[in-house]
């Protein structure tokens, strides 16, 4: 019997404006859900999101990377609808205490960002524009579109790409087109080695695997991008796509993961830690080093 209780509802398809909590709390599984299982014991990912007994911890550099995404995709409008800069106050003293209380019962409801952050921001902000290749992409389409579907109704699987075009732009060479955009801490010449490291590669395969199964048959692929800034100075900007090869390797890869979580969701069995003995081994480079020691 199956561990999580499904439930088909009218939200699937394309979704052009579900919250992004409703999109979080939804059951489907999301590429984050299977890059948690694929990357720990499978009963992490059943204490995280069925018994919901552990929960996923909030940071600031994550409430940064909402406040980016935020006025880099949606604009300073609907950023500042969302989210208010803070300017900082001194608590230590009855004035600050109270500027604070007023700070925050004037901004009930929206997330706060400080003011060094939304400087680095709006830098980035600045980088973006500047670079032809990324407002190109951004010319067309829409962000935060939900792709959803239930060809497996024991598992079915969502998406949200940060932005989705399907009318085709100077780059897409007449696909439709995905875009999603990655902060970077430093020059990212890096990015590629960052990519593999953080799984990027895997994400984008997910995405563009549950695209193609909730839209039409006969609709073409879509191609992937990266946008890529950094959010330390000289905040450049950059826009990356992933080979064709590294894509159809990323795609086997979560082929088999997606077969071995739908495994434990069927049999609802869990592993909490390795079957058997395993085996364990320096890095290459180490041994390599140390050969002649």
């Amino acid at each position: 019997m199956s561990a999580i209780n499904f439930v088909q509802t009218s939200r699937i398809g394309i979704i052009e404006d579900e919250p992004m909590d409703a999109y979080q709390s939804h059951p489907a599984i999301s590429g984050g859900k299977l890059r948690t299982f694929a990357s720990n014991y499978p009963a992490l990912f059943k204490a995280r999101y069925i018994d919901k007994t552990i929960e996923e911890k909030d940071s600031a550099a994550f409430a940064l990377g909402r406040y980016v995404h935020s006025l880099l995709l949606e604009g300073t409008e609907k950023t500042f609808a969302a989210f208010a800069v803070s300017p900082g106050f001194d608590r230590r003293t009855t004035a600050g205490k109270a500027a604070a209380a007023g700070f925050a019962a004037l901004n009930a409801g929206k997330e706060i960002v400080g003011e060094d952050d939304a400087d680095i921001a709006q830098k980035m902000q600045i980088a973006l524009h500047a670079n032809p290749a990324a407002m190109e992409l951004l010319k067309h389409g829409a962000p935060e579109v939900t792709f959803r579907h239930y060809k497996m109704p024991e598992m079915p699987l969502q998406t949200r790409p940060d932005w989705f075009s399907d009318a085709p732009c100077g780059l897409s060479d007449g696909f439709s087109y995905v875009v999603n955009l990655k902060t970077v801490d430093g020059m990212h010449a890096n990015f590629e080695r960052d990519a593999h490291k953080f799984g990027y590669f895997l994400g984008e395969a997910f995405c563009r695997s549950v695209i193609a199964d909730t839209r039409e048959p006969d609709a073409r692929p879509t191609r992937h991008f990266f946008i890529v800034c950094d959010k330390s100075a000289p905040f450049s900007c950059g826009v990356f796509e992933v080979d064709e090869i590294t894509m159809d390797t990323a795609r086997r890869v979560v082929t088999r993961q997606l077969k071995e979580l739908r495994e434990c969701i069927t049999t609802n069995n869990w592993p909490s830690g390795p079957v058997g003995v395993g085996r364990i081994a320096a890095p290459g480079y180490w041994l390599k080093e140390n050969e002649e020691a």
